[in-house]
């Protein structure tokens, strides 16, 4: 869509007002169009605006960023400094810590490379009837050849085309096996584990799995037995496949960790394993997951624990070894939350959990027979 020549760095100024309702919103442009019509007239200093209107801690170095490289801002910043505005031009843009007034003061072009935009149109390709038939049948040849595991993954191994998949810790009411997600094809395949299957045999029935939206046929599988595991503590060889990977990426955190140990800059440590530099917006500490990166609790912690523009040390997390850099924090809203209701809101919860608590210890002190598997 477009090619342009990419600065390494940009340096620039803002004015930030922030905003929480239309209103201020309203209020705020209106204010930063009015200083912009005054700049642009040159009857006003950007130093003496900034100190005077400016909401963030750059308001007193006459609201200055310093340089920063591709992808250390938020993205509506990032994107208009790097990818719109010229050396001196003045342009209100919004982001999530509220309405800036913007000016770039310098750019730096080291490399000259140039960069391009793009956009990607994409549709579904469905399979035909003849295509879903011909893979059936295709399977059905692979399950009459091979009725034992061990001749299964041999020719699973030897034929790039087809994948083998290992789920664990099945039970015997289960509906959900592994990658295939939940359904009757599931819950049949645990049905012949638990009925008829035998170690080291390969189940008579190929499952089907269908696409929840396409609503096609999408994949065909064939289950073997592999092993079962006796009540009691599990033998280290069954459970094994769970544990290794969580073992191995523990390893490589802690040796990733010290690699990063007291590295200089986001950019230093991205370059040292051709990653790229990344921003997370809109973190808020009450809320565990953390979009794009899921489950990180470490991370969110150490969030907020840095000051402004300070780089954390590696954090060795759930999905990968992070480390962070506060680009900004917004002031937070006066709470005029009623504390009745608070009190109330969180009594509910609390009731809540006792009775899910009470409910589950009935479950584990009954003497019960669970016989669900037989029918269902």
């Amino acid at each position: 869509m477009d090619r342009q020549i990419i600065p390494e760095s940009v340096r620039s100024r803002h004015i930030l007002r922030s905003v929480t309702t239309q209103q201020e919103y309203t209020q705020a442009f209106n204010l930063l169009d009015s200083l912009k019509t005054q700049l642009e007239a040159g009857a006003v200093s950007f130093d003496s605006l900034a100190l005077q209107y400016g909401m963030d801690g750059t308001r007193t170095k006459g609201g200055d960023l310093g340089f920063a490289a591709k992808g250390q801002m938020v993205k509506p910043y990032n994107d208009h400094i790097f990818y719109q505005a010229d050396i001196g031009e003045l342009e209100i843009i919004a982001t999530e810590f509220g309405l800036h007034l913007v000016e770039v003061t310098d750019k730096k072009f080291i490399n000259n490379e140039e960069g391009v935009k793009l956009a990607f149109l994409e549709q579904t390709i469905r399979p035909s009837e003849e295509t879903q038939k011909e893979v059936y049948e295709r399977a059905y040849a692979v399950l009459s050849e091979n009725q034992l595991l061990e001749d299964l993954e041999a020719t699973v191994n030897a034929d790039p085309s087809l994948t083998l998949e290992t789920a664990t810790s099945l039970k015997e009411n289960d509906f959900n096996v592994g990658q295939l997600g939940v359904g009757q094809s599931s819950r049949s395949m645990v049905q012949w584990a638990f009925g008829k299957g035998k170690v080291g045999k390969v189940s008579p029935e190929i499952y089907s799995f269908r696409d929840p939206v396409e609503n096609y046929t999408n994949r065909y599988v064939l289950a073997g037995l592999e092993a079962i595991q006796e009540p009691g503590l599990p033998d280290l060889e069954f459970i094994r496949p769970e544990i290794e990977p969580l073992v191995i990426n523990e390893k490589k955190g802690e040796r990733i960790s010290q690699e990063l140990e007291g590295i200089g800059s986001l950019q230093a440590a991205a370059g040292k394993y051709s990653a790229e530099v990344d921003t997370l917006t809109g973190l808020v500490f009450a809320n565990n997951f953390i979009p794009d990166l899921g489950n990180e609790p470490k991370v969110l912690g150490t969030a907020f624990r840095l000051e402004p523009g300070q780089l954390s040390k590696p954090i060795v997390g759930n999905s990968g070894v992070y480390v962070l850099q506060l680009v900004g924090q917004p002031m937070a809203a006066a709470n005029t939350a009623d504390m009745a209701q608070v009190r109330q809101r969180m009594s509910a919860g609390s009731r809540s959990q006792v009775r899910n608590a009470m409910i589950q210890a009935l479950k584990d002190q009954a003497d019960i027979k669970d016989n669900r598997s037989e029918f269902y």
